[in-house]
């Protein structure tokens, strides 16, 4: 059967590739990824990883498939390697599950998908449908385009190409010719942070090493344990509150056997809470809680938080709650880093272990390019683009374009959930139905 429309899926990581197979399962559907990488399926958060760098999130939970739970957790097995769906295993492993699963997806489609080995630069309206045009020259041309780009990119507080400072902790040897002894500062104290500081141990740094964030909160730790009774009726219950502290009243009577429970049920609630506030009420929050939530939310694997409570305590890994006022190149001495609480101190490294950048700040070329040129708008926040309800991009003067979908992080701001494997392998589902049109099937857990 000949495809009669065309999808461009402009991004290759996980959102990506997941959006693709699940448009693939209708047969008069073309896909075309765009991703300049070589390393399809992985992206940024299961591409450049070390071996002691493990998932947030147990096994059982990571299945890039809507209709296929289990697919990792028989993946695994089919390799020998452990397959509970309480193991936190390396990111890379799942980089290569991804990347199993897309080769079979390619080999079963056929002719139907092509990867395109190029960056998306350009969209321009064409007879109903996108013009997408490539940094080679290349023009697809496409009924929908899917933008899966990522988060975007925060350079940090230093600026990038400064002697001594890492902008991108993942780029491939950037602590090759880090000294053991050398001062060594984190700007973050997030999950980033806690991957840097295990490579750092790992490769034996010995200096101590500085990690400072505003409120010096760090993520805390999955459960050791497996879940009991009263753990599994709590993350099963549903949060109804019109105000935040009265949401909080509710957590806190629910999580008498196990905070972590409560805050995993909660998690099919709270983009509805979410589109439930004001956007004040939204700010409020984003202000004043969001760093609470965010580090109870998402936490260490109970290896890595072992870990990383021993060099704590050892005095190796160093967290203060300040910030960064000032910094000035040393050339090859380093940066001189001046702090918020008066304190000066050189450090032979800087890195940047910040968050996603909001919006326009850290975005790509071309999400940039979209709203430079009015096609696209930051959402209410900037944490996202601005989008409707199925994740469709509005134009600067609030139009919804029919034809331009957004998956994953771009939807931030929007939504609150939209980050993590199971909510974006449920969008891409749902996109992919609405796209083909294709009546999704129920899945029997």
């Amino acid at each position: 059967m000949a495809a009669n429309r065309t999808v461009v899926v402009i991004g290759g990581g996980f959102a990506g590739v997941v959006t693709a197979r699940e448009l693939l399962r209708d047969r008069r559907t073309r896909v075309v990824l765009a991703e300049p990488s070589p390393r399809v399926g992985r992206g940024v958060a299961y591409g450049a990883s070390e071996p002691w760098h493990l998932l947030n999130s147990p096994a059982g939970a990571m299945s890039a498939d809507s209709q296929h739970p289990g697919e990792f957790l028989d993946w695994l097995s089919d390799r020998g390697l452990p397959d509970g769906a309480g193991e936190f295993l390396p990111r890379g492993t799942y980089g290569d599950y991804l990347r199993d699963t897309w080769d079979a997806t390619l080999k079963a489609a056929g002719d139907l998908v092509t990867v395109r080995s190029d960056t998306a630069v350009r969209l321009r309206p064409w007879d109903g449908g996108v013009e997408v045009g490539f940094a080679s020259g290349v023009v697809e041309y496409a009924d929908d385009v899917v933008l899966a780009v990522g988060n975007p990119k925060s350079s940090g507080p230093i600026r990038r190409g400064a002697p001594g400072y890492v902008a991108n902790p993942w780029r491939l040897g950037a602590f090759d010719r880090l000294g053991a002894d050398a001062p060594v500062l984190l700007v973050g104290t997030g999950l980033t942070a806690v991957d840097v500081m295990l490579s750092l141990s790992r490769r034996g740094h010995r200096a101590p090493v500085l990690a400072v964030s505003r409120h010096s909160l760090v993520p805390r730790s999955h459960r050791t344990r497996p879940a009991g009774p009263a753990d599994a009726h709590a993350g099963e219950l549903r949060f109804r509150a019109e105000t935040l502290s009265g949401l909080l009243h509710q957590v806190r009577e629910a999580a008498r056997p196990d905070w972590r429970a409560v805050v995993d049920g909660m998690r099919g609630d709270l983009n509805t809470m979410w589109r439930g506030l004001s956007e004040g009420q939204q700010r409020g929050f984003l202000t004043h809680l969001a760093r609470y939530w965010e580090v109870h939310r998402h936490r260490m694997a109970p290896k890595v938080a072992a870990e990383i409570a021993e060099l704590t305590a050892s005095g190796a890994w160093v967290v203060q709650a300040d910030a960064i006022v000032s910094s000035r190149p040393l050339g090859s001495d380093g940066i001189e880093v001046s702090f918020a609480s008066g304190v000066a101190r050189r450090f032979a490294t800087v890195v940047n272990c910040t968050g996603p950048a909001r919006l326009p700040l850290g975005a790509n070329d071309l999400v940039r390019r979209l709203i430079d040129e009015g096609h696209a708008r930051p959402g209410p926040h900037r944490l996202g683009l601005d989008v409707d309800v199925e994740g469709r991009i509005v134009d600067g003067g609030g139009t919804v374009n029919d034809r331009v979908w957004t998956i994953g992080a771009l939807r931030r701001g929007a939504l609150w959930e939209t980050t993590a494997v199971p909510e974006i392998r449920e969008q891409a589902a749902r996109l992919a139905v609405r796209l083909t049109g294709t009546v999704r099937p129920r899945v029997v857990l």
